[in-house]
């Protein structure tokens, strides 16, 4: 069975607004195919959280918890 991991347009703006305020020395230099923000899916029995983490360590759980 293949898992289909998707984040809403509510997490895309906290996921842009973060980023464009996040300082990163990355930026603009995150390799040939641009990943510098890795998605992490954590399936649980109450709902999947959604960690995004940026190559330089800083992270942001954009988890939707009203929804567990």
């Amino acid at each position: 069975m293949k898992n289909i991991f998707k984040i809403n347009d509510g997490q895309q703006v906290k996921i842009c607004d973060w980023d464009s305020k996040h300082y990163c020395s990355l930026k603009g230099n995150s390799g040939t195919i641009g990943g510098r923000l890795s998605y992490i899916f954590n399936p649980t029995s109450l709902g999947t959280g959604v960690i995004v983490r940026c190559g330089c360590g800083a992270e942001i759980d954009v988890t939707e918890y009203e929804n567990w």
